[in-house]
């Protein structure tokens, strides 16, 4: 009787045991599944960026051979400038600059204001790691020329023009990686021009700033007045279910207004400071070179040759900036791209970039 209590009393523990292991088999079939669908899932979502990299192929080919025909006359340029900056006396190159100052100093206000920020918040810095990084990145793109033309196999193809979009991502950042002789050097370097350029961003912010409040202080001081002329004959003209959006539109457009008339006022503002600094850059420096050739006696503590030459300068650029309307007449407008170019970045960088 005693084995037949035994026998009892262990069967329902054998059928928990057997149910245990069920449901831990269950629980494995169910996490292997799991796994499975992310594997799946994740074959799925590399073959859409496989594909995608192949629908841009075009224009990554397209974008690396513009680059490829544009590089070589960019850095025969900057070889040239370089070239030129070496062999002309320095009293020259500041009076050329003075003298870009006097005439077109107010198209590119943010940027003369971003030079100044720049020189100083560090420009030895980062003229030091612009140079290193700059020998750098020019070592490895000799390099990744040279790896264009690496044809291993003999089949008389390059090796890179056989890899579709993906393949030849992978294979430059690889290649990039491996060619990088000091990485933390190159990170110190880039760290430290992003840090300055924050630096100007900043600087740029707070002058940008100022403009909008001065725009914000007229547009508050416009805006009765416009109400008060206003309001009632476009409740005449309008339909009166668009009544309640006249005053805000009023206020608005006052804003806008004031904003432009603002800016215009800072424009001039900066023309006037350009054309005095460069006025007077210009006189110096050309007197200063013209007195070290022998060609005349300048001191610039005990003259005023300088600030008579150098104001009238000023006056001249002044009015010539205003009559153009502060823009860049041809072919001035050509020559000075570049600058245009960094001034309209400048804009865009301080009206939609992030606040500081």
């Amino acid at each position: 009787m005693q084995e037949e209590k035994e026998i009892v009393e262990e069967q329902p523990t054998n059928t928990n045991k057997e149910v245990v292991t069920e449901q831990t088999k269950e629980k494995i079939e169910t996490e292997f599944k799991h796994i499975a669908n992310d594997v799946k899932n994740s074959s799925v979502a590399n073959s859409n960026v496989g594909e995608l990299l192949k629908k841009l192929k075009p224009a990554i080919d397209a974008a690396s051979n513009a680059f490829n025909t544009v590089a070589p006359h960019i850095q025969k340029g900057v070889i040239f400038c370089v070239d030129l900056y070496e062999k002309l006396p320095m009293d020259i190159i500041y009076a050329i600059c003075g003298l870009i100052l006097v005439l077109f100093g107010g198209c590119f206000a943010l940027t003369l204001v971003a030079i100044e920020a720049f020189y100083n918040s560090g420009w030895e810095t980062v003229r030091r790691n612009a140079e290193e990084l700059y020998n750098e990145l020019k070592d490895i793109w000799k390099k990744s020329r040279e790896d264009d033309q690496v044809d291993a196999n003999k089949d008389g193809i390059a090796d890179v023009e056989q890899l579709d979009a993906k393949g030849l991502v992978t294979h430059k950042i690889s290649f990039f990686f491996a060619n990088c002789k000091d990485p933390k050097k190159l990170m110190d370097m880039i760290s430290g021009i992003g840090n300055c350029f924050l630096a100007v961003l900043a600087v740029l912010k707070i002058d940008f700033a100022k403009v909008i409040a001065l725009g914000n202080s007229i547009g508050e001081a416009m805006k009765k007045p416009a109400n008060h002329l206003l309001v009632f004959p476009l409740q005449k003209v309008l339909p009166e279910k668009f009544h309640q959006w006249i005053e805000p539109g009023i206020n608005y457009v006052c804003k806008m207004i004031a904003i432009s008339i603002a800016m215009v006022i800072q424009r001039i503002i900066s023309a006037v400071q350009s054309a005095i600094r460069g006025g007077l850059l210009f006189s110096r420096r050309t007197l200063k070179y013209l007195a070290e050739k022998g060609h005349i006696k300048f001191n610039e503590d005990e003259s005023e040759l300088d600030e008579i030459i150098g104001w009238s300068v000023a006056l001249i650029g002044v009015y010539f900036q205003v009559i153009n309307g502060f823009g860049l007449p041809f072919p001035m407008n050509l020559l000075l791209f570049p600058f245009s170019f960094f001034e309209n970045f400048l804009v865009w960088m301080v009206a939609a970039g992030p606040a500081s």
